[in-house]
């Protein structure tokens, strides 16, 4: 799958409105093709470091002003060089923490080596669910509090309201 886009020598407009299509995409795909698409999206920005542009404008442009012309069925067209990857910052916040984890990437630096796609491929929802369901939480967020007016006499537990 990663052979199409091996040539380094694409325009970076042409790339720039692929990525933007993917990262389009993300937001309404399963979850085993997010996190394929998010690990095509890193590949690419290794590849091509003209890209970067599209994580330093993440605090320019939001979903309400991106220039990127969706609609658009030209890539180079599509101005997706002068918009920003919004789409995977807000993947940040996905219901399943493996695709929220994978979506971080963009708020470290890059890693030099690009990453194999043959495990991400093989991997289908039924998968992934069976993966997050396996995972043991170790402080699960809770909003309980121990009540402080409580007091024990008699071996009986009762509320006192006198203060």
């Amino acid at each position: 799958m990663n052979i199409f886009i091996i040539y380094r020598h694409l325009p970076e407009t042409l790339v720039a409105g692929f990525v933007k299509r993917l990262a389009r995409l993300s937001l309404v795909a399963p979850p085993a093709d997010i996190a394929v698409m998010l690990a095509l999206i890193t590949n690419l920005l290794i590849r091509h470091s003209g890209l970067h542009k599209l994580i330093t404008n993440l605090g320019k442009h939001y979903h309400e002003n991106d220039p990127y012309l969706s609609k658009e069925t030209d890539p180079c067209a599509s101005k997706g060089l002068e918009s920003s990857l919004w789409e995977v910052k807000l993947l940040q916040h996905h219901a399943l923490p493996s695709i929220s984890a994978a979506a971080m990437f963009i708020e470290n630096p890059l890693p030099a080596v690009e990453r194999d796609l043959a495990d991400l491929l093989e991997c289908d929802s039924n998968q992934v669910f069976s993966r997050e369901v396996k995972k043991k939480l170790r402080d699960p967020p809770t909003s309980f509090e121990h009540p402080s007016l409580l007091s024990v006499e008699r071996g009986f537990t009762y509320w006192d309201f006198s203060s």
